[in-house]
């Protein structure tokens, strides 16, 4: 749509719908074993930085393994005898077929999964007002992404760059109004699309002085997705073979039976006491993604076993 002279911008309505975005995922491995996977992260820089970081806390040698990925997508590592695989997917079985194949072409034996973890991914938009009217940028992977074409589509509406302005960049699950008669431009950001229209038309309607507010357009910006079924049951089956790894002969009393225990955290601070009067303390492995300690000190160096909502390490939300 052209205009012939410059358009009256009104009454900017928002609802902040979202806080912060998140939508990088990265692993980290260590000449030790251990790996690290930092989930949501907001750049494909602060995922790698991340992610070596909390890695170079627990171990030494630490390395990224492949590239840091944008969300929403599942990242599952595979564990050889000699390294780890990782492969991502917005499919969580194909994440994990992925990588055991990628573990066996390279390490050839004793391939098993060993961690599935799952970015909610985000999308932003953005919108900026000018002399030619408001344009809305929405669902780009990047805040920088989103701003630069609304700056750039508001550019081409107004025809000159210097009456464009941004006014609102965000992440989340929300409808974008944006309600316009001949002369004036309003817009609304809602998380309905009625409520969205309706502010925008009352904020043109009562800046445009009986002019009818008759162009509507709305933009529906996604918000993070949520974690599929298939990496709830990737991760059951994870923890399982872990479970069962542990109650090797080696772990039991001469007798063969199983040695039970109790255990307390404060904060990452752990005691294990065993019923045969064995106390072990640790400095508990923390859960990136629920900020709760890992109840098996021994395994994926100190992060193995689950947090005490029962997620393995590197799934679950604060």
């Amino acid at each position: 749509m052209k205009f012939n002279k410059e358009r009256l911008v009104v009454a900017v309505l928002l609802v902040a719908a979202c806080g912060y975005a998140h939508a990088w995922t990265a692993v980290a491995h260590a000449d030790s074993g251990f790996a690290f996977v930092e989930n949501n992260a907001n750049s494909s820089e602060d995922a790698a930085r991340l992610a070596l970081q909390g890695c170079s806390e627990k171990s030494e040698g630490c390395r990224l393994v492949g590239e840091p990925v944008a969300g929403p997508v599942a990242m599952v590592v595979a564990r050889g005898d000699g390294g780890i695989a990782e492969a991502t997917d917005r499919n969580p079985s194909v994440a994990a077929q992925t990588a055991m194949k990628d573990c066996k072409a390279t390490f050839k034996r004793s391939c098993r999964l060993d961690l599935a973890s799952w970015d909610e991914g985000a999308r932003w938009y953005a919108v900026a007002m000018g002399s030619g009217g408001a344009f809305v940028a929405s669902n780009y992977n990047s805040r920088a992404a989103a701003e630069r074409m609304a700056l750039d589509g508001c550019q081409k509406r107004a025809g000159e760059a210097r009456s464009c302005v941004l006014k609102t960049t965000d992440t989340g699950s929300i409808w974008i109004a944006v309600v316009e008669s001949k002369t004036a431009t309003a817009w609304a950001a809602e998380p309905s699309k009625g409520d969205a229209v309706r502010k925008a038309r009352a904020a043109c309607e009562q800046a445009a002085k009986g002019e009818l507010c008759d162009q509507v357009d709305s933009y529906f910006n996604d918000g993070p997705v949520a974690a599929p079924e298939a990496l709830a049951q990737i991760s059951a089956q994870i923890e399982k073979r872990q479970r069962a790894a542990d109650w090797q002969p080696s772990a039991q009393p001469k007798g063969g039976n199983v040695t039970r225990y109790t255990e307390s955290c404060n904060n990452a601070d752990c005691v294990r006491r065993y019923e045969n009067g064995k106390t072990v303390r640790y400095v508990a492995c923390m859960n990136p993604a629920t900020g709760l300690p890992m109840n098996d000190p021994v395994r994926m160096g100190g992060c193995g076993g689950m947090d005490a909502r029962g997620n393995v390490f590197g799934t679950g939300n604060l």
